[in-house]
Parts: C-alpha cells; sequence; structure tokens
C-alpha cells in the first residue's frame, strides 16, 4: 500500500514500484485471476519502466500499470452476438452476494427487448437437488 501512495508524490523509485506490483499481483490474485496471467504481468510491469537517476515519474508508471492492465484484458476475442434460432445456454456461478440474479435478469431482459425468448433456471447447490426454479421473462 505504501507504494501505492508514493506514487501519488511526483517520483517513485525501484523499491516502491516493486511493492507496487507486488501489491497489484496480491490483489489480483485475491479476485481469482489465473496465477499465470498475474505472473505475466508482473514480469511485463517489472520490465517497463525505464528508471532516470534511480526514480522516475509517477505518472509515466501510472500510466504503465493502466496500459499493461488493459492489454491484459484484452483478449481480442469478438463478443458473443446470438443468432436468431439457436438456443444458448448461459451459466453464471459466484460466491453469496456476488450479484449473479441480478446480472441474469439484466442480461436475460436486454436480450428480451431485441427480440430474443430468454429463460432463466435458478437452482442451489445448497439446497435440496428437486428444489429448482424455472422462470420466463
Amino acid at each position: 500500500m505504501r507504494a501505492i501512495v508514493s506514487m501519488g508524490k511526483g517520483s517513485v523509485d525501484a523499491t516502491s514500484w516493486e511493492d507496487a506490483v507486488n501489491y497489484i499481483a496480491t490483489a489480483l490474485i485475491r479476485c481469482d485471476v489465473q496465477e499465470d496471467i498475474v505472473s505475466e504481468l508482473q514480469e511485463r510491469l517489472r520490465g517497463s519502466p525505464k528508471w532516470e537517476n534511480e526514480t522516475s515519474s509517477a505518472e509515466r508508471l501510472k500510466e504503465c500499470i493502466i496500459s499493461e492492465v488493459t492489454r491484459l484484458m484484452d483478449t481480442q476475442n469478438r463478443a458473443f452476438v446470438p443468432v436468431r434460432g439457436e438456443s444458448r445456454v448461459v451459466l453464471v456461478a459466484g460466491h453469496r452476494g456476488a450479484g449473479k440474479t441480478t446480472t441474469c435478469i439484466k442480461y436475460a431482459s436486454f436480450f428480451r427487448s431485441k427480440g430474443f425468448k430468454t429463460g432463466i433456471v435458478w437452482t442451489s447447490v445448497r439446497t435440496h437437488p428437486g428444489r429448482t426454479f424455472m422462470c420466463k421473462l
């Protein structure tokens, strides 16, 4: 955290930069980002800054972090485009309170507004297997 705070002070040294890279990596791992992706990001961030007299501009380092994280998230894959007449199943899983139900309802409502037929099936692994609910939007 010290590294992130020091980045707001104008210049950053190599030690603070390494602390910032480790802080970012730890946060990503806690968010269940794959370790190989985090390792790649760490390597790219460690090789990114061009140090001038043992310090570098905090603004330049912030831009470096933003560009590397953006590059990490940009998969170059085309977004899902539904085709009329073809069925698709979307599975949403996550921790309690993560917003799965809200996401599903918004997802189904969006495609319903575009003229697609949608349905939501809800089940819980913590309840009896026969207790499954279905609704059609």
